[in-house]
């Protein structure tokens, strides 16, 4: 009795783990899908901001640091033209997609993050009242963007948003301004907070509708089989 109720309970966990590890594959495929169709409007708002920053920082605020910042700057928006071009010349429909295959976005938006992170903590500290406005403005600017564009991914969505918020709190506190500055950190913290948190439910609510996508056509496709079942015979 105890064999068939472990062989029992072995069948069930091997019938349902299929389904998970399939509606895993299809989330990941939507996740990805879905980040590549929001990918250009993203690198096309982080390339103008980059160039509105550099000119302000170029006319405004000359440093020894800018021209390095404006290389790593330039090269991350080539590879952002190259990834945007291979997405919008190759086209594909969304499908299941291992755990592999999201590690290229999240890498490459961790990566992007840490570009923007270092443009607080080099230019920041030597800023004026009028360029840390614009340096603090486009940073957050840049975080909440980032925290709903890459929500389809939040692999991809936190490490941008974390590593930006760790810069802009590391130039703060590099700055020689006194006044103000642990105010403002600590709204910088709370806003990373809300932003990381937007993010995940902004996710949630895409996962919802995936499935139900997906249910919707399931019993779309077995309704059309049992109509197809039940006609009658015509020669």
């Amino acid at each position: 009795m105890f064999r068939e109720h472990r062989l029992g309970h072995s069948a069930k966990s091997s019938s349902k783990e299929p389904k998970d590890l399939n509606q895993d594959a299809f989330l990941r495929g939507m996740q990805l899908h879905t980040y590549r169709a929001l990918l250009p409007f993203g690198l096309t708002a982080s390339l103008f901001n980059s160039i509105v920053m550099i000119t302000i920082l170029t006319w405004h605020q000359p440093s020894p640091a800018l021209p390095f910042w404006s290389g790593l700057m330039v090269i991350m928006g080539l590879l952002g033209l190259r990834t945007t071009w291979l997405v919008s010349k190759h086209k594909t429909e969304a499908k299941p997609r291992s755990s592999h295959a999201l590690s290229r976005p999240i890498t490459e938006s961790a990566l992007l993050g840490m570009t923007w992170a270092a443009c607080p903590i080099l230019f920041l500290p030597q800023a004026s009242g009028y360029e840390s406005t614009i340096i603090l403005c486009m940073c957050v600017g840049m975080m909440c963007g980032a925290a709903f564009v890459l929500s389809t991914l939040p692999g991809a969505a936190i490490p941008f948003v974390v590593s930006l918020s760790f810069g802009t709190a590391v130039g703060m506190l590099r700055s020689g301004q006194s006044d103000g500055k642990w105010v403002m950190l600590a709204m910088l913290i709370s806003f990373t907070v809300v932003m990381i948190r937007a993010s995940f439910w902004n996710h949630t609510n895409y996962v919802k509708t995936w499935l139900q996508q997906r249910r919707l056509k399931d019993q779309a496709q077995q309704l059309e089989k049992k109509t197809r079942r039940d006609q009658p015979f015509v020669e």
